[in-house]
């Protein structure tokens, strides 16, 4: 019976440590390379991060060998959006105008002129399509043009909460921490998992699991289908301010400036 009772507590633990998720963080460049760069303006594409700093000058970090190297030698300290689309950035100053760069080379040439894109109050793109709100309404725009622009369902995007995208579906964390896909076709919100699940915290979601960091540092996984929700680890990201996907990879950037690959295992 002893043995019977060692051997069953035996495979309790292997199925335990099977079944268990370990995080690893993998560091991504230089250490406080980052800590310059502005928080809230930041954009990531084709296997690179492309961060401006407190000069407005733009920066790229190759996700892969964690070189950091500076966009051109333009500077642009009046920058309210910033975004990529299609291998270019983008900036669309707080006078309204949008400029177009090329990563590659730092090469820049005005898009719109001053007032053009005034009234917007949010930019997001996902897939290969620019969205903008403004006055409570997203609209899809066909280039970047006004007059070929499309509503997207009803006037419902007044507080549209932390916008993000994963390949061509759109989701967002309002601030009563809320998480919602949105059909990009309609409009329609649809929220998954329970009401105020993610109050202050990270999020960004990876085929189809949804990853948040909360203000304690708590790490978790969150199934979309069905809204479950499991704590991967409680200690490692403490100090993270930025979670984001690129490539189908996960990575944070922290208060200290350096920048990791979250590995899940």
């Amino acid at each position: 019976m002893k043995n019977f009772i060692l051997i069953l507590f035996s495979i309790v633990l292997f199925n335990i440590g099977a079944t268990a998720q370990t995080v690893t963080l993998k560091q991504v460049g230089k250490d406080n390379v980052l800590l310059s760069s502005t928080l809230s303006i930041s954009a990531h594409s084709a296997g690179f991060l492309y961060s401006v700093d407190q000069n407005g000058s733009i920066y790229k970090t190759d996700l892969t060998s964690g070189e950091y190297s500076r966009v051109g030698k333009a500077t642009y300290s009046h920058l309210k959006f910033f975004f990529t689309l299609n291998n270019r950035l983008y900036v669309i100053d707080d006078d309204g105008s949008m400029t177009q760069i090329d990563p590659a080379t730092g090469n820049w040439s005005v898009l719109s002129n001053m007032g053009y894109w005034k009234e917007i109050t949010y930019v997001v793109v996902v897939g290969n399509t620019f969205y903008a709100i403004e006055n409570g309404v997203l609209y899809r725009y066909y280039g970047f043009n006004t007059s070929t622009r499309k509503p997207i369902g009803e006037a419902e995007f007044y507080t549209p909460g932390f916008m993000f995208k994963y390949e061509a579906s759109l989701y967002t964390m309002v601030s009563n921490g809320t998480f919602y896909e949105i059909n990009t076709s309609t409009g329609a919100w649809k929220k998954i998992a329970k009401s105020k699940n993610w109050r202050g915290n990270l999020s960004s979601v990876v085929k189809d699991k949804l990853y948040s960091i909360e203000d304690s540092g708590a790490f978790s996984e969150t199934t979309l289908a069905d809204g479950t929700k499991k704590e991967l680890d409680n200690t490692q990201l403490k100090k993270s301010r930025y979670l984001f996907e690129e490539g189908g990879k996960l990575y944070t950037r922290t208060s200290e400036g350096n920048l990791y690959e979250i590995v899940i295992n």
